[in-house]
């Protein structure tokens, strides 16, 4: 099984843009969630701050055609963070109903993941 996700942490305040294609998201403050998008809808995303700081994280759709999005606003210590998750399996975990691609022995599999000021 050959199940891998990228789980880079931004911090994340109120206000700021996350933009996951046609969508914008935000989260209320003391809450934390992680939301799913649909298999191979997205395969870049926008993080922009209120200060104007800014970043583009892309990622190979083929190979990583699941993402999760994970906030925390406040929630979990009083963390407050965003991640934006490509992955190869669906479902944040690689038993799920969209598992991850199986590999034979010795056989490989590679993708790549960017992040580049926005």
């Amino acid at each position: 099984m050959s199940y891998w996700c990228a789980h880079p942490l931004f911090r994340y305040e109120a206000g700021m843009e996350i933009d996951i294609g046609a969508r914008l998201m935000g989260f209320a403050e003391g809450k934390s969630g992680k939301f799913f998008m649909p298999r191979g809808e997205i395969d870049h995303a926008g993080l922009r701050w209120r200060g104007g700081q800014a970043i583009e994280i892309a990622w190979d759709r083929e190979a990583t055609p699941y993402c999760g999005i994970w906030i925390c606003n406040g929630d979990l210590g009083g963390y407050r963070q965003v991640a934006i998750e490509p992955a190869t399996g669906g479902g944040d975990r690689p038993d799920s109903d969209e598992p991850p691609p199986m590999l034979a022995p010795g056989q490989v599999m590679s993708w790549w993941l960017e992040i580049r000021a926005g």
